[in-house]
């Protein structure tokens, strides 16, 4: 997200966004398999129900949770009007 808005934010070459999010999308559909796997290895075999309950509890909680969260952090900014431009 941060390249996304250097691309935006620099006026980069636009062809780097769909590049950026693609890489973002191949390095997210990794991370849920090797947290998994880091799980059963660090956690003993009598907690590893508990744990795997956890973690599916948590990232439940995330796709709940973020959206409601992040709306009500940008709630106090404002998009610029047309009228405020600096022409």
């Amino acid at each position: 997200m941060v390249a996304l808005a250097a691309v935006a934010a620099d006026g980069l070459p636009i062809v780097l966004a769909p590049m950026l999010a693609a890489a973002a999308t191949v390095a997210a559909s990794v991370h849920p398999l090797c947290v998994a796997a880091c799980t059963a290895r660090l956690v003993p075999d009598t907690d590893l129900q508990r744990a795997n309950a956890l973690r599916a509890g948590i990232g439940q909680a995330a796709i709940v949770g973020v959206p409601p969260a992040a709306r009500s952090c940008s709630s106090g900014s404002r998009p610029r009007s047309p009228s405020c431009s600096t022409r």
